[in-house]
């Protein structure tokens, strides 16, 4: 199953608690599938939203929380589409938003990433540090979209290290 905001939009912490109790009927409608397979969702889809840093947290606390399903969402996940997800905010604010939404994929065995979209610079960079080279993206992803984040080459050189360390 996928979880999918669905329209552009800004999301604030009251839509973000609005998105997550939406995610959780649509998860508690596919869990005795996940039981068969193991795996609750396979794909979260945060792309072509502004996420608020507060509703960033929101929904990260969700996807690595254990309290309404056990393992947690993010465990399964496999492609993280995190696209376009900082538009029109301060430099601090958009760090802080990518930072928060790609720790949440740290324990996941992430074999697709998409970060396009986001004109996050060096910073940026190594503010998706986890999803680029977190404890298990090294040894599982497959698929890495970086287009239209105006990375220079010293910040490609950084990323090409980031990806190959061991």
């Amino acid at each position: 199953s996928t979880l999918d905001p669905e329209k552009r939009e800004e999301i604030d912490a009251q839509k973000a608690e609005a998105l997550i109790a939406s995610w959780k009927e649509q998860l508690l409608a596919e869990q005795s599938k996940a039981t068969e397979s193991g795996v609750l969702c396979n794909k979260v889809d945060l792309s072509g939203k502004t996420y608020k840093p507060e509703a960033a947290t929101i929904i990260a606390n969700f996807l690595t929380s254990t309290d309404d399903f056990n393992p947690s969402v993010a465990s399964g996940v496999t492609c993280a589409k995190i696209d376009d997800i900082i538009a029109s905010q301060n430099t601090e604010d958009g760090l802080s938003v990518l930072q928060t939404i790609s720790d949440a994929f740290r324990e996941s065995r992430l074999t697709e990433v998409d970060v396009s979209d986001n004109a996050m610079g060096t910073q940026g960079v190594d503010g998706c540090r986890t999803v680029l080279c977190g404890p298990t993206a090294i040894n599982t992803l497959e698929s890495l979209s970086l287009c239209n984040n105006g990375l220079s080459k010293d910040t490609m050189e950084v990323t090409a290290v980031l990806l190959t360390q061991e």
